[in-house]
């Protein structure tokens, strides 16, 4: 933890990188199947970013913002159910959700800041599409995958519920 100067009355403490998580699920199995957090995960990022146009007057520059869009990555280790090899894994899913077009939901949480009192965690719900499905699997190394998602708008914040079967 760490003051910034004498006189700041708030204490700031730095956020471990996987306490940032992104949750997945494709959206058509919501009825019947929680988000998943993919297992063996090493990277999650969240790309938000504008475009603008700037226009060249006599009294100097305006800059007209455009609309924001939303890009979340996700990286890690290929993996299956050793209990049931057979089994359709969280991965499956959401590479025929790619191939389908179907609609993903994400949720990004960070769970190092629990929300006060409903036992949720502070995070941001996103529903869009994966526009990448990579899979690497180089011969002295663990088989990989990475994912990128396009977010349809710009997500709601709010309060995520995180259980252990995530």
């Amino acid at each position: 933890m760490m003051k910034l100067n004498m006189f700041d009355a708030v204490t700031y403490s730095a956020v471990e990188g996987k306490k940032i998580v992104i949750l997945l699920r494709v959206k058509k199995d919501s009825g019947t199947t929680p988000a998943a957090l993919i297992p063996f995960g090493t990277s999650d990022s969240e790309n938000i970013s504008a475009d603008s146009d700037s226009t060249v007057t006599k009294d100097g520059v305006i800059t007209t913002p455009g609309s924001a869009s939303v890009e979340l990555s996700k990286e890690g280790l290929m993996h299956y159910n050793s209990a049931d090899p057979d089994g359709t894994t969280a991965l499956d899913k959401l590479k025929a959700a790619m191939k389908n077009r179907d609609k993903v939901e994400a949720w990004v949480v960070n769970l190092s800041r629990p929300a006060a009192t409903t036992g949720k965690y502070l995070g941001t719900y996103y529903q869009g599409n994966l526009t990448s499905f990579e899979t690497e699997a180089a011969a002295e190394d663990l088989a990989s995958v990475s994912m990128d998602f396009a977010a349809d708008g710009i997500g709601a914040d709010g309060e995520c519920t995180v259980d252990a079967d995530s």
